[in-house]
This record gives C-alpha cells, structure tokens and sequence, in this order.
C-alpha cells in the first residue's frame, strides 16, 4: 500500500510502498477514505532529532476516516463496510482519565507504550490504518429525535466540553452564558438555543 511517511529528520515526508497491514487480536484495519493534516504533523516534523520522541520511518496522520475493511479476532460490534471515524487519542480505557472520556491524558500510555496513529503509530496518511481497539473508532451521526440543528440547519449534536462550557460544535459567535450553563447539565445542541 502507499503511505505518507516522514523517513529523515528534516527533510520532506515521501509517499512510499509498505506491506499492507493485517489486524491482530482486537484491532480493526481500516480502509483510509479521508485523513486531515493537522498542526501537529507539522510540529512532528520540525522536531530536532535530539528531541524527537518517535521511531522513523513514521506514517503521518492522526486523523482519520473511513470503513472498516477487516476484523481482528475478538471484536464486536462492528462488520465490514462499516464507515467510521478515528478517534486519535488513545490511551489505557482503564485509568482515571481514560473513564473521563480523556485519554488524551492517559496515565498509563507511556508506561505500556500505547502511541496513537501518527504520533508514535503508523497514521491514517496511508490506504490502510490498524486501530489498536474498536473503542476508537466512532461511526457517523444518524438524526435523532429531540436534537436541534446549528443555526445554518446543519446537524448539530452536543460535544465534549471543557469545564468553562468553551467548545462549540459550529462557527459563528460563542452561545450566550446562559446557553453555555445550560447545555453544561442538559443534552442540547452546543451552539446555544
């Protein structure tokens, strides 16, 4: 399959040739329909190689989509064909952090060397990507009952948020304080009434 690699410390990353991946016990391959480029494949790339925290070569992309192509043994709830998201930070799912929806702060990813795709593992810039646990895969909305649409009536489904209420789902100006407290304890739309 081809990927997106970066290969030497300073120099460009290359589209190269590399073995199709084959999903072990409870992970997921993933056909690669679409993977964004994000800061933070610049920022892994403008690392000096004293500080540079990866093994290279290292397929870039942490964000990713697509559908699910195979199934490694043990893993339910998915089937093949299914389309998908991935969820680029992973962690332990068993630490304080990781049952806060946060594992991003992961207390135990470095001590068992759980890297996510793109910063560590292989990354979605390639036909393939292994997913180390179907928990990180997130299938697509479907409209449900009782959710408002953002004002411009795309879908507008609430998202996680940070403890001052700042995330916002849709562009335009923040919700109201009112809207903010609000949808803080109640399950509506994040971008205010």
């Amino acid at each position: 399959m081809k990927a997106l690699q970066y290969r030497t410390i300073g120099a460009a990353p290359e589209v190269v040739t590399v073995p199709d991946p084959e999903p072990g016990p409870g992970q997921v391959l993933l056909k690669v329909s679409a993977a964004g480029v994000c800061h933070s494949d610049i920022a892994v790339m403008s690392w000096p190689a004293e500080s540079f925290p990866y093994a290279l070569p290292l397929t870039l992309g942490h964000e990713g989509a697509g559908t699910v192509a195979a199934l490694g043994d043990g893993v339910s709830g998915l089937k093949e064909g299914d389309p998908v998201a991935v969820y680029g930070p992973w962690g332990c799912g068993l630490c304080a952090k990781c049952a806060e929806g946060k594992e991003n702060y992961c207390l135990r990813a470095d001590e068992l060397g759980i890297r996510p795709p793109g910063l560590g593992a292989p990354g979605a810039m390639a036909e393939y990507l292994i997913v180390d646990d179907a928990r990180h895969l997130v299938p697509p909305r479907r409209s449900r009952p009782g959710r408002r649409g953002a004002p411009d009536g795309r879908r507008a489904d609430p998202v996680p948020r940070d403890q001052a209420g700042a995330a916002r789902c849709c562009p335009g100006p923040p919700p109201s304080s009112s809207a903010r407290a609000d949808s803080a304890t109640s399950p509506s739309s994040c971008c205010g009434p």
